[in-house]
């Protein structure tokens, strides 16, 4: 029989040589009676330029016009002179005829998209509309399309030992049920066949040592060789690796379907590739139940807000992080250390958290290495450039001069400018005076360039493992100068060793983060700053004078002066965190694992503000200066964590019940200090360093600590993995309670019923579509020992008493500090506890290519810690008290698809949520009455002002007998006399017959997002790959104030474009009311539904496009893979919140960093 002959041609690429299976009638004796012919070589005919082998000629022709070729291997190296034919057009045919024929060799077309190549003396194959019956169309060849058969001439005999044979036969699954929709391929060739609805398939195959391959989503691939058979039925089975697939819990992991409380959990593909600075924000829309709120792009910030199912207190709602078991920050990791993230969302898979676990609970496992894998090097890195999602757009400086005019009318004020004053801005014949300054458009940056770099070796033995990397990621700032950015270093080592003596597991894990980030002395969103200052700074001034220096005009500092010559902010951070653990095996499913874990972080935050001195461009003289001095303030803040833990862990198994039990004990202890000192007058803006400075010296400092100390257990059982039944109970105490309210117990019961293992189901027709199906409940108590977490020492410890220095005074001719008592101390304040009861489907249909999880929740806060207000006469601050009560009620759902056909892949998955937050009990209090409300029967935080009925029109009026205006809808008493048409119109709520703050406002929003949805998608084809990820808000309100919406409501509010549309008597339709200047009225800004936003939106949160280079490209250069894709985040955004913020900032007065849009390139390279 035939072998494969293995061929290698110029550029190094292996060709797999051999037709197709030839039958057994033709033997080595036909072989040897088979002469090799000769070929007719002309040396002197080919030009050494033009010389080219004839494999690397098929190859071009192959790769541009989808055909293959046959022959001799040895003709593959035959050297060939192609003089100047094109064998991209698609006349190639000729061409190669041209260039083949002076050497004997023949063309000859075999099928439509299959040549062969053979001596002038050689008999070539029949072709397939020939009367030779064992001769097919079909017919497919093995390996790469240039196929070569060592020694063989293509005569007839050689073809007509290829037999064509028809295959038909039934793929059935579990229960013999057909299934449809089973991909059949013969493999090594592109045909193939789709079981039917009965799932029937009909295939044909050349020669009897074809080999079928049977695929199905949801079930393990099967290859059949045809051999003699005609009827090939096929039984596949399912991949229990869907079914077994391990889901990070607490203290733990359980397979999947043995699940009973509500876990989310994404894996490294869903957060790998995008270009985002912070972990937090790369989870947005990945996980049903959890909420990122991301409102800022500022270079190195903290990442997004997360919640998860809603707000439950008025103090910390921060969900409990733990990366590798210990307590930490998510934001900062690098995404490409991470495996998993797991969101703990009720109270069964939560309460082993007991005190922390309130907020929800977020784990994350960090990946290691990988067992008996050689070193393998690789790089995952972008770059690419960041814009800003949206800005204010002002109006040019003759314009803004004309707005205030009528500004100034409306009021009865004299106008600032003349005619003459207007015609200058428009003429530019005064740039000193009368410029025409853009000044958000001269502050920011058209791009900015962000970009990421990540190493890391990872690979093992059977019993040794290690992982290591590096990454850095680097961020520009939008705004100019050098002060906005952010760096960030990430290292991670982690060393595994298994069954040291036989029974330790050792895990080593060990990680430090260092970065820094850059901003002005001014801050970023403070009214200092200088994207605030660049909404207050007059379209007149510009921004240098004629003779060099800053530009100025009176009120505020020149925002490009102060983010470029201001001084600077500069904060900088390292952090190290390190765990260590042992696993003793006691015994056959009996394990011991203990833990060490510390987290020690130094931050320091330098703040140098530099003096701004501003000079008259026609005279030099001094105009105006920003301070006094220099100045510099330092600040260090150091803490450290530890954390200690012992697991016991047993599995055993009586018939078909299976137990696991886990018992536990853990200590942790926390320490923080800070210090702070400041000096001003520095003689020198280049040096400042401390002992330079000569005026005000100033230092302060504090400090504070505290430890938990827990114990707690869990129990699952499942019968026959059919019945499931989880039980957890923690037992915590902690030192910022009094001592005989220390201790609270947290346990949880969950319960789950897996009814397609059910016997009456299985029998059924339901599994023929259902295959998976598990109804779960789960109730438990969980707590909250934060409250308001220290924004008072009174709230770290709020059964003591606090006193405070106030000063010295002789004692007995000694100076002695004397100390007051500054707050009432509540011995009696306890834990904020959570209740919460949580429902779930867990539905799996097609072979599990549709799978689909709803859960319905209700989750009530009891103890609410809140300062009831006491009579004044108390005199000291107000303790704490467990006084209030919130309830968070709803639901989420998701949805995914995931199918291939062939070489096409896809899959989908949506998701949508929705809570509904609500105070149920305030403890007697009265409500927090402010923009923002605090009130029982409403969310937290709720929005509140007033109603209105849009803008007055003169019909809204009737005149006096003097003529004057006189409404004909309620005012404030304030606005007596000065209301007039294009004013908005408040709603009496009281129907007293006048407008009161505290009878007419109520709540008019609520800032908490609703109906939170996300929608993502893949596509692969070949080595193509394709995603999407949509996401977005249903229903939600923001509030825009200030400067950040209105114009001329204080003095530097200036006019944005949108501001053109304002009524006048001329148009009254108009969106903003007429304008007025410096109305202490403040009738226009006054709080109220007319400025609410609609926050609802829908962003494309990012594409990618990708392509994998093929691995016989890449292997020379000792590369395993190669993928290099375009990435692209906030791409588009639809909504209709106020065009110059992003609707996920919620509220803001102006001076917000905005959003970004990322446009990146990037490479993942995985080194052999």
């Amino acid at each position: 029989m035939l072998t494969n002959v293995p061929l290698k041609i110029m550029g190094g690429y292996a060709l797999l040589c051999a037709a197709c299976l030839v039958g057994p009638s033709l033997h080595a004796q036909d072989l040897a009676a088979i002469n090799t012919p000769a070929y007719n070589v002309y040396p002197s005919q080919v030009a050494r330029k033009q010389v080219q082998t004839l494999g690397e000629i098929l190859q071009v022709i192959e790769k541009q016009h989808d055909v293959s070729f046959i022959c001799r291997s040895e003709l593959l190296q035959l050297k060939i002179n192609a003089g100047k034919e094109n064998f991209k057009e698609k006349a190639f045919v000729r061409s190669l005829l041209n260039v083949i024929k002076p050497y004997g060799l023949e063309l000859k077309q075999i099928t439509a998209q299959q040549f062969a190549i053979s001596s002038a003396e050689e008999d070539t194959p029949s072709s397939p509309d020939s009367n030779n019956t064992n001769t097919s169309a079909n017919l497919q060849f093995l390996g790469q399309r240039i196929s070569a058969v060592n020694n063989t001439a293509f005569d007839n005999r050689y073809w007509s030992n290829i037999q064509v044979q028809r295959i038909s036969g039934t793929v059935r699954g579990a229960g013999n049920i057909p299934l449809p929709g089973v991909t059949v391929t013969v493999r090594g060739t592109g045909n193939g066949a789709v079981t039917n609805a009965d799932g029937r398939f009909e295939i044909n195959v050349t020669g009897s040592n074809a080999v079928l391959l049977f695929s199905y989503v949801g079930y393990l691939p099967k290859e059949i060789t045809v051999g003699d058979q005609q009827q090939i039925d096929v039984v596949l089975n399912e991949d229990t690796r869907q079914l077994n697939q391990v889901v990070v819990v607490g203290y733990g992991t359980q397979k999947k379907v043995n699940l009973t409380g509500a876990v989310a959990m994404v894996g490294e593909k869903e957060l790998a590739g995008r270009p985002v600075t912070s972990m937090s924000t790369a989870l947005q829309g990945l996980l049903p139940g959890l909420t990122a709120i991301n409102n800022t792009g500022f270079p190195g910030a903290g990442g997004a807000t997360l919640r998860i199912r809603g707000t439950g207190t008025t103090n910390n709602a921060n969900p409990f992080i733990l990366i590798d078991g210990i307590p930490g920050d998510i934001n900062f990791l690098n995404p490409t250390d991470i495996e998993s993230v797991s969101v703990l969302k009720d109270a069964a898979s939560a309460a082993i958290y007991g005190s922390r676990a309130a907020n929800g609970v977020i784990l994350v496992t960090t990946r290691k290495g990988k067992q008996n894998q050689k070193p393998m090097l690789s790089y995952n890195g972008y770059y690419g450039i960041q814009k800003p999602y949206a800005l204010p757009k002002m109006v040019g400086a003759p314009e803004y001069m004309e707005m205030l005019n009528e500004a100034q009318r409306n009021v009865n004020l004299p106008e600032t400018y003349t005619a003459e004053d207007i015609q200058k801005a428009k003429d530019g014949t005064d740039p000193d005076y009368f410029a025409n300054t853009n000044w958000p458009k001269a502050l920011f940056k058209s791009t900015a360039p962000q970009q990421e770099h990540n190493l890391s070796v990872n690979g093992g033995s059977q019993d040794v493992t290690y992982y290591l990397s590096f990454g850095r990621q680097n961020q520009d700032g939008l705004v100019v100068g050098d002060q906005y950015s952010a760096v960030r270093n990430n290292v991670r080592a982690r060393l595994n060793a298994m069954r040291l003596f036989d029974i330790v597991d050792i895990d080593g894990n060990l990680g430090y983060i260092d970065r820094t980030q850059n901003q002005p002395a001014g801050g970023t969103d403070a009214d200092s700053g200088p994207i605030y200052t660049s909404l207050t700074m007059s379209p007149l001034n510009p921004v240098k004078f004629s003779n060099g220096t800053w530009g100025y005009g009176g009120g505020s500092s020149n925002p490009v002066a102060i983010a470029t010559d201001g001084g600077y902010n500069n904060f900088k951070s390292q952090e190290v965190t390190g765990n260590v653990s042992a696993k003793v095996h006691i015994w056959k499913n009996l394990d011991f694992t203990g833990q060490y874990g510390t987290n020690i972080i130094n931050q320091r935050r330098s703040t140098f503000s530099r003096k701004l001195d501003y000079y008259y461009p026609d005279t030099g003289a001094f105009w105006y200066s920003n301070a006094t001095s220099n100045s510099l303030e330092m600040r260090d803040y150091t803490s450290r964590m530890e954390n200690l833990s012992g697991l016991l862990n047993y599995a055993f198994t009586l018939d078909k019940h299976n137990f696991k039990v886990l018992a536990g004990y853990q200590q942790e202890s926390y320490r923080y200090e800070s210090w702070a000192a400041s000096k001003q007058n520095f003689p020198s803006d280049d040096v400042p360093v401390f002992n330079l400075g000569s005026d005000n010296p100033n230092a302060t400092g504090d400090g504070y600590q505290y430890a938990l100390r827990s114990w707690f257990g869990r129990l699952n059982y499942d019968f026959n993995e059919k019945y499931l039944l989880e039980l957890n109970v923690r037992y915590d105490g902690s030192s910022r309670y009094s001592p005989d309210r220390r201790y609270g117990t947290f346990p949880s019961a969950s319960a789950g019923w897996r009814f397609t293992q059910e016997s009456f189901v299985k029998s059924s027709g339901i599994s023929r579509w259902l295959s998976e199906g598990k109804l779960r409940a789960s109730y438990g108590s969980l707590g909250n020992q934060y409250g308001a977490d220290g924004t008072a020492y009174s709230e770290w410890y709020p059964y003591m008493q606090v006193l405070t220095g106030v000063g010295t005074m002789p004692i007995g001719n000694i100076l002695t500090r004397g100390v007051a008592q500054t707050n009432l101390a509540n011995p009696l304040l306890r834990w904020e506890k959570v209740n919460m009861l949580n429902i779930g489907l867990d539905l799996a249909f097609f072979n599990n290519r549709l799978s689909v999880s709803a859960d319905w929740f209700d989750k009530q806060t009891k103890d609410v810690q809140l300062k009831v207000p006491q009579p004044d006469i108390l005199g000291l601050e107000v303790p704490d008290q467990n006084a209030g009560d919130v309830s968070n009620k709803g639901w989420e759902l998701s949805v995914g698809w995931t199918d291939q056909i062939k070489d096409f892949s896809y899959g989908f998955t949506a998701q949508l949520s929705d809570v509904r937050n609500k105070v149920l009990n305030l403890g007697g209090a009265p409500p927090v009455l402010d923009n923002r409300i605090l009130q029982v029967g409403y969310p937290i935080n709720a929005f509140y002002g007033y109603r209105t009925d849009g803008l007055a029109q003169e019909g809204d009026f009737t005149k006096d007998a003097s003529g004057k205006l006189v409404p004909n809808f309620p005012i404030f008493d304030a606005d007596n006399g000065k209301v007039a048409p294009g004013d908005i119109k408040y709603r009496d709520l009281n129907n007293d017959g006048k407008i009161t703050a505290d009878k007419d406002r109520t709540v008019i929003g609520d800032a908490f997002p609703r109906y939170t949805y996300s929608l993502r998608g893949n596509f692969g084809w070949k080595n193509i790959d394709f995603s999407f990820f949509i996401q977005g808000v249903g229903k939600g309100n923001g509030y825009i104030s200030g400067i950040g919406i209105h114009t001329f409501q204080a003095f530097g509010s200036y006019p944005q474009e949108v501001h053109r549309d304002h009524w006048t008597p001329e148009n009254t339709d108009a969106w903003y009311p007429r304008f007025t200047y410096l109305d202490t009225r403040n009738t226009t800004a006054r709080q109220s539904d007319y400025w609410l936003q609609d926050a609802a939106y829908l962003r494309l949160k990012n594409i990618q496009i990708g392509y994998t280079l093929p691995g016989n490209w890449t292997s020379r250069l000792r590369i395993q893979r190669l993928r290099a894709y375009v990435s692209m985040d906030n791409l588009f955004t639809k909504t209709n919140f106020f065009y110059a913020y992003d609707p996920e900032t919620v509220t803001t007065s102006g001076g917000t960093y905005p959003q970004v849009k990322t446009f990146v390139f990037g490479l993942n390279i995985n080194f052999k």
